[in-house]
Order: C-alpha cells, then sequence, then structure tokens
C-alpha cells in the first residue's frame, strides 16, 4: 500500500501533515515519540514512547517553532520506501519498492539512522542522513579549511540550543557536486558521530538539491537532481 502525505518545511524540518496533527519526520531518531502511547501513521498504530532522552513532542514544538503532536523516527519509518519530494511538498511512504531516475547510493546504518558516502577535498567521509538536522555538519579538521558565512543557531534534542560557524564546504555526493553550507557540532555529539565511525551529518538542505528516495529495507538512497 501507499499512503500519501503533504509537508511544509518550518525552520528546516519536515512537518508532515497527518489529519489534524502535525508530525515531525526524522531519519536521524531512531525512536518515536508521541502525545500518547499510540501513534496513527501510513495505516497502522504504532507504539510509541511519550519521552525519549529528554525529548516530548511539546519540548520538539518549543525548539521547531510550531506546534507538532509527534516525531515518526526510523523504527517507524523502516519497512517503508519513503520519497521526499520537495518540488510539491509531498512524501509518499509505501509498503511495495519504489524507484526514481536517480543516482542511487549504498546505505549504512547505526542504531537504524541511515549513512552513506560523500566525498570532501578527495576524501571520503562517511555522512548521517538526519531530516531532523536543519544543517548539515562536517567534523572540524575537514572542515576549517573553507570560508566561513557567518554564525547560525540549531538545537539537538536532549541537548538544547547551541551556536556554530558556517562554512561553504563543496561536497560530491553520488555523481552530483554541489556547495552545502555547514557546521561544527559541539564536542558531546562529536563524539556520537566518532562512535559511528561516521564524520557529519547531512541534513535537509539537501532538499534544496534532490528529491529523495530512501529505501531501508534495500539499504539504498536514491537522489535524483531537482533541475534535471
Amino acid at each position: 500500500m501507499k499512503f500519501e502525505y503533504s509537508y511544509e518545511m518550518v525552520n528546516g524540518h519536515i512537518i508532515l501533515e497527518n489529519g489534524p496533527n502535525h508530525l515531525l519526520i526524522d531519519t536521524g531518531a531512531p525512536t518515536s515519540v508521541g502525545n500518547t502511547s499510540h501513534l496513527d501513521f501510513a495505516g497502522k498504530s504504532h507504539m510509541v514512547l511519550e519521552e525519549y532522552m529528554g525529548v516530548t513532542p511539546d519540548s520538539l514544538s518549543g525548539s521547531v517553532g510550531t506546534t507538532i503532536s509527534g516525531l515518526v523516527g526510523v523504527d517507524i519509518l523502516s519497512p517503508f520506501d519513503i520519497l521526499i519530494d520537495p518540488s510539491v511538498c509531498r512524501i509518499v511512504m509505501s509498503e511495495e519498492e519504489l524507484s526514481i531516475d536517480g543516482n542511487s547510493l549504498s546505505v549504512d546504518a547505526f542504531m537504524g539512522i541511515p549513512i552513506i558516502d560523500a566525498v570532501v577535498s578527495d576524501v571520503t567521509v562517511r555522512m548521517f542522513f538526519d531530516t531532523g538536522a536543519k544543517h548539515s555538519y562536517l567534523k572540524p579538521e575537514l572542515i576549517k579549511i573553507f570560508p566561513t558565512t557567518g554564525v547560525e543557531n540549531d538545537f539537538y534534542p536532549g541537548l538544547g540550543e547551541f551556536s556554530t560557524q558556517i562554512f561553504s564546504v563543496p561536497i560530491r555526493i553520488g555523481s552530483k557536486e554541489t556547495t552545502l553550507q555547514m557546521g561544527i557540532l559541539p564536542k558531546l555529539l562529536q563524539a556520537t558521530l566518532m562512535m559511528a565511525n561516521t564524520d557529519g551529518i547531512l541534513g535537509t538542505a539537501l532538499l534544496d538539491v534532490f528529491t529523495i528516495l530512501f529505501a531501508p529495507r534495500l539499504k539504498r538512497i536514491s537522489l535524483l537532481e531537482r533541475n534535471s
């Protein structure tokens, strides 16, 4: 079965319309949370936590800047092929295989969170694909050679708000070369990257460049250039 939803970008976050409720779609979260113990989504009632590591829908609402009733993480997303089409602000969740004509990249995972390879300065880097992140990030030793463009604020569930210097980073993802605005994570979150043997995070800025098909069951991500 297929389920189609509209979404809007709010402060760099994917907020999906699910009937009267609004849900944050977060491929960087291993566990879903909701206002109640069950979350009705994509044709099923999913058992979810009302709090995970200090994160609740209310706390997320304050950080994102709009009221949400739940966060949909990879524990719910993993049985589906997920197509995110930013040209029409649409998400398709399918229990059957989907396809798009784009670069297909293999996916590794840590706690279910997808990891893809990219190239920065001729160095292959392992990057979390995290739709819960409005900014992208790269470890300090790779990013500091690039020009800075300013300072931005961000937040991380369980950690709170932080500021980061932003760098303009040329990066190749599949066969596409582009430039992303990327920051440096606080040291506590850098340690998480080290645990997962990763070098950074690719956030929702990817949707400025690509239509994305994430197929966890096949361990693939397909990226279709939006101007192609």
